[in-house]
């Protein structure tokens, strides 16, 4: 009996041992990719990056297995400094880092891995951040973040296990305020109309609704709407391109479309951070139909 408690002893200080230099070597590890991504540390002067989905890239990690993820929502990520040429870019409202089940901090982005690429992004994030906030691009802050175990909480943490690799049919780099659409190939174009439909469809459904003197009588039709969106995706005006052919039909699309546009003067039909340097035109198809 003692001599099997003996071998039990002997085996926990094994795996004790064996958890240590594998947590210690975990956090030596974790530790130099910080101070790598926190030295040389400068202002930046990159282009803005729209991102056209979401991502959830997440990692088990430890012998417990503790879970650690990150949701990096579709948006604008605005540069804010630079380090060693690699540029790290805050999220818009949405980001999550989670570990170990709890949502740890609100405020992060996304860094490049290697200088002025954008197809492969590591997830970064403030620690102990539980409110969104917009960082200063380029701020005195910047001065602050210094290598070194001291200052870990006080500089962005890089996690190199949660990496997204956005396709290019999935983002836009841009460099003025505003995304000048004749710059765009149609792939691009194609991404920020998905992202506009994807607003106004559902808004357009919210509002939807079929006369019943319609019904009453078995009048169906479709009728199109052309929208012109202004700058910031605010609707500047809208008309009935295509009529129904039934009076009941285009004046309830109409109607309906004053309630839209009113919810779009709060709600604008693109991302936070997009904007247009000319006027946006859209033909939205109405569908009444008692089928």
């Amino acid at each position: 009996m003692i001599s099997k408690l003996r071998n039990l002893f002997k085996w926990s200080l094994m795996l004790f041992a064996v958890q240590s230099i594998s947590a210690c070597a975990g956090f030596n590890r974790s530790i130099d990719v910080q101070n790598d991504y926190s030295s040389e540390v400068d202002f930046t002067d990159a282009p803005k990056l729209y991102l056209a989905k979401n991502y959830s890239p997440t990692v088990t990690r430890g012998i417990l297995e503790n879970e650690f993820s990150a949701f990096v929502p579709e948006g604008v990520y605005v540069p804010i400094f630079k380090s060693k040429g690699r540029t790290f870019y805050q999220a818009p409202e949405g980001f999550e880092y989670i570990g170990r089940g709890k949502v740890e901090s609100l405020v992060g982005g996304l860094v490049q891995v290697e200088s002025g690429q954008n197809e492969q992004l590591y997830v970064w994030f403030f620690p102990k951040q539980p409110e969104y906030f917009e960082i200063q691009e380029n701020g005195e802050w910047v001065k602050d973040i210094k290598p070194g175990i001291l200052n870990i909480l006080g500089r962005p943490w890089v996690e190199e296990d949660l990496l997204i690799r956005p396709s290019e049919a999935d983002k836009i780099i841009y460099s003025s305020t505003c995304i000048d659409l004749k710059s765009l190939d149609s792939a691009k174009k194609k991404i920020l109309m998905t992202d506009i439909f994807g607003k106004l469809q559902p808004l357009f459904k919210k509002y939807y609704q079929y006369p019943s003197e319609a019904r009453e009588k078995g009048i169906e039709g479709k009728v199109t709407v052309k929208i012109v969106l202004g700058e910031s995706g605010i609707i500047n005006k809208y008309r009935i391109s295509e009529s129904s052919g039934y009076k009941v039909l285009d004046d309830i699309t109409l109607q309906t479309f004053k309630k839209v546009e009113a919810e779009a003067k709060v709600k604008p039909l693109v991302s936070k951070g997009i904007c247009f340097n000319e006027g946006l035109i859209l033909n939205l198809p109405v569908m009444y139909s008692l089928r």
